[in-house]
């Protein structure tokens, strides 16, 4: 009896521990499939087919310049157009830009909210750069800002200075009001669809960075012994080069841990 007994329990444990085994494989075969699923992109399969990418749970609600863009841009048929545009072909152009997009997303953002413009801000860099998203500097494209520092609560002054800024731009060939419609529906489709997240495919050495604006008389070095940082990061982390001008105003990122 005794000798049975030690056999069932050999053949319990031996099933148990098969279990855990097949158990312990399927969660590593798991995991690398998520590996692999994460990997990074190849722009040799892209833009994704079959891609209908849905509405997000929840969104932000316009504000307040946006609102004035959509008062002044109300062409339907316009409208209708630039939809398709982005639509055709599994959502291409959309996949592109979102793409390009969140090369420099955060950048803008972060330039925005240091100018305290609202969020809709962030996204005209990207309409002034329509044909240049892949190789524009994020900083330099994201300058352009200032020049609505002081419109943060106006409507429409805004749409007299994005006419005016689309005019030295190289998109001045366009149809402003064309150009307008665009900006709309661009910053409705980045905002309100469920788009992959590209940050990653950009991550460079940059690291973490905050934002800084430039006060009367600091220089790269009064900066680089305040954060505790050398000044060949803060250039390399704003495209400055060698250079060491840096202005009052000017918004300035600076790498921190």
């Amino acid at each position: 009896m005794y000798f049975y007994k030690m056999q069932l329990r050999l053949i319990i444990f031996y099933k148990c521990s098969l279990f855990l085994f097949c158990l312990a494989l399927s969660i590593v075969s798991f995991s690398q499939n998520q590996t692999s699923t994460s990997s990074a992109l190849s722009l040799d399969h892209f833009p994704l087919l079959n891609f209908n990418p849905e509405l997000k749970s929840s969104v932000r609600a316009p504000d307040q310049w946006e609102l004035a863009i959509n008062v002044a841009a109300d062409n339907k048929e316009v409208q209708s157009l630039i939809m398709t545009f982005y639509r055709d072909n599994n959502y291409a152009e959309l996949q592109w830009l979102n793409l390009w997009h969140s090369r420099c997303a955060d950048i803008w953002g972060e330039i925005a909210d240091s100018f305290h413009l609202p969020m809709s801000a962030s996204f005209i860099p990207v309409m002034l750069e329509r044909n240049n998203l892949e190789l524009c500097s994020c900083i330099d494209a994201g300058e352009v800002l200032k020049e609505f520092v002081g419109l943060e609560n106006e409507s429409t002054e805004v749409i007299a200075k994005l006419e005016d800024v689309f005019k030295k731009s190289d998109q001045k060939n366009q149809e402003f009001m064309v150009w307008l419609h665009e900006l709309r529906i661009i910053i409705r489709l980045l905002e309100n669809l469920e788009l992959p997240d590209y940050t990653d495919h950009w991550v460079n050495n940059t690291g973490k960075r905050k934002s800084h604006t430039v006060l009367k008389g600091e220089t790269l070095y009064r900066l680089s012994v305040l954060y505790h940082v050398r000044v060949e990061d803060i250039q390399l982390l704003n495209e400055l080069g060698n250079s060491t001008v840096i202005s009052e105003g000017q918004s300035l990122f600076i790498p921190v841990e």
